[in-house]
């Protein structure tokens, strides 16, 4: 989940990226994609204690989840961290391949 707002330059550079890891990754009912707008929807941002944009997060059956990449646990990520986001995708993406 992408946690964004609409001034947020970093957030407006990795929308693409986010965009087209989406479009060649999503699955329906196993691996989904999805946007908030934090200025908008901010009860959805607090509790998530989202402070930065963008916030990455991921979810497994609807409660939070983490994911190793490269030998790292990684809870979320906070930044336009390009190679990080498409290394986090390719392993859920892998994992639902498995299912």
């Amino acid at each position: 989940m992408d946690f964004y707002a609409d001034w947020c330059p970093p957030c407006r550079a990795i929308a693409p990226v986010f965009g087209k890891l989406a479009d060649e990754h999503a699955v329906p009912g196993k691996f989904a994609f999805a946007k908030v707008n934090v200025d908008h929807v901010k009860d959805v941002a607090g509790k998530y204690d989202v402070r930065a944009m963008p916030t990455f997060l991921m979810f497994a059956d609807g409660s939070r989840s983490e994911v190793v990449v490269g030998g790292k646990v990684v809870r979320e990520i906070k930044g336009a961290d390009v190679g990080l986001l498409k290394g986090l995708v390719k392993a859920v993406a892998e994992d639902v391949g498995k299912m």
